[in-house]
């Protein structure tokens, strides 16, 4: 099954690639990104030993966005260990001097075992002094394998250091078991620094360190990596 999602995910950036003409005329933004990361953290739990590739394609129209994720395991499997599909739909409001974001949304999770998740979100960004300031709260809800709660709070900055811009961030999260397994999941700090390559060409660079609560199987990493992407 992971094998033929990675290969329906190339076949999608082929005609992705194809077709750029026709999104630019239809008002279709979108884009695609590799990453080259140190190992996979995911929620605070370590998923991998070594380093990993981690593919991500998306397309958005009138607020709603399909998005592509799969994660390579360049180690021990050297394989395809993950493929996700994401269903969003997001609607921007003007409130204040910022603007409130909601969102809602679908995962699909192709990995051992198969999951799903639904859930609802809401940020609030705004500048101040020429820095980005922004803050949200989205809450997860694991409808199919672990019956799961999942919420995760942030806070962040964007603060542009031509030609660059440095973002740090901030994440707290909780999760929560019908069996009663719960309790404080994990804190991360990290920097997220992104810079122009040429035209729709980015990159980016992201150091990070995630705080787990070990009752819950939670670790204490430090994790990085680099990536590039292309907009369109």
């Amino acid at each position: 099954m992971l094998k033929k999602w990675w290969l329906v995910g190339v076949m999608i950036i082929c005609i992705g690639l194809g077709s750029l003409g026709y999104a630019q005329e239809n008002n279709v933004s979108g884009g695609f990104g590799v990453d080259a990361m140190s190992n996979y953290i995911w929620r605070g739990s370590k998923l991998s030993d070594s380093a990993v590739v981690q593919l991500d394609l998306n397309a958005s129209y009138k607020g709603f966005t399909v998005d592509f994720w799969a994660n390579y395991d360049a180690g021990d499997t050297g394989d395809v260990t993950e493929v996700d599909i994401t269903f969003d739909y997001s609607r921007g409001f003007k409130v204040g001097p910022g603007e409130l974001t909601a969102s809602v949304g679908y995962i699909y999770y192709d990995t051992p075992p198969d999951t799903q998740e639904i859930y609802l979100g809401g940020s609030y960004g705004l500048e101040i002094a020429g820095v980005g300031l922004n803050a949200g709260l989205t809450i997860y809800r694991d409808i199919e394998e672990f019956h799961s709660t999942y919420v995760e709070g942030s806070v962040g900055a964007d603060v542009e250091v031509k030609p660059a811009t440095v973002s740090p961030y901030l994440t707290v999260s909780y999760s929560s078991k019908d069996d009663n397994d719960s309790g404080w999941n994990n804190i991360e700090i990290g920097v997220d620094t992104s810079f122009p390559i040429t035209g729709p060409l980015s990159g980016h660079a992201l150091v990070a360190y995630s705080v787990g609560n070990e009752d819950l199987g939670r670790d204490n990493e430090f994790y990085g990596g680099v990536g590039i992407s292309f907009e369109f």
